[in-house]
Parts: structure tokens; sequence; C-alpha cells
């Protein structure tokens, strides 16, 4: 099994276009996983809790 780990910023459209290796056979299952952090902190909310550790 590979994997491959990749970071990407959502657009304003919400759609996403994923681009597969050539060497990923035809007709092979692939499983995407997608995560997210719904309370993202802002920069200065992270900046406050590192500070406070």
């Amino acid at each position: 099994m590979n994997t491959i780990k990749r970071k990407i910023n959502i657009p304003k459209n919400r759609i996403i276009n994923l681009r597969v290796p050539d060497t990923v056979p035809i007709n092979e299952s692939l499983e995407v996983i997608m995560i997210f952090d719904e309370n993202k902190n802002s920069y200065q909310s992270k900046i406050e809790l590192m500070s406070n550790a």
C-alpha cells in the first residue's frame, strides 16, 4: 500500500480536483480522507495558547 499526503486550501467554490499519479492502475480503488479543524483558532489565539503553555 502506498500513501500520498498533500495539504491544500479549499477554494471559494469548495470544489477540489485530485491528480492521481501515473503509477496508479486504471480502475484501482482509492481511499480519500479529508481532515479539517472545525474550531480553527485565529493566529492571535494560537500565540496566546503557546504563551500560556
